[in-house]
């Protein structure tokens, strides 16, 4: 569970004020809202990439901190290291985030064989997105955390 207590994010403007939410275990939830009001800030801040104003943020009743290996963000496409191929980001989660799941199940299942080891700067906008959706199916974390998944995947992967 993610527990929200009273939290208040400012930036150019008011984000959210003391609002509390409790984000049950096994659900997927959507957060819906109109362009620039705050849906990225909200998520960074879930992750500590941000800090709220006020209040509290907990995962399991622990703070991120202490559940880093079961939350997972990887914000956008533009994080991405053109330099680097998608194997190399693959590995590098693999490593970081305790799994069964294997990469070469993965790389198939997104039918990635043909790019994977090419760099990123080859990759259409379609081919960065099943590569950032494979990284969170490969973290296996309890908690992800995503922003636009969908953005530029044809309707087959959506």
């Amino acid at each position: 569970m993610i527990e929200i207590r009273n939290v208040s994010i400012e930036t150019r403007h008011n984000i959210l004020k003391d609002a509390n939410y409790i984000f049950d275990d096994g659900k997927i939830y959507g957060i819906v809202a109109i362009n620039g009001s705050g849906k990225t800030t909200f998520f960074r801040t879930l992750v500590k990439l941000l800090h709220q104003s006020s209040g509290q943020i907990k995962f399991d009743t622990k703070s991120v901190d202490e559940l880093r290996k079961n939350v997972f963000y990887y914000e956008s496409q533009e994080w991405l290291d053109k330099n680097l191929s998608g194997m190399d980001y693959l590995r590098f989660v693999s490593s970081m985030w305790p799994s069964d799941k294997r990469i070469d199940s993965i790389v198939e299942y997104w039918s990635m064989e043909e790019y994977v080891k090419l760099p990123i700067k080859k990759y259409s906008l379609g081919m960065k997105q099943r590569l950032i959706i494979s990284m969170y199916q490969l973290s296996d974390a309890k908690f992800m955390i995503m922003d636009e998944l969908t953005n530029g995947l044809d309707e087959e992967n959506r």
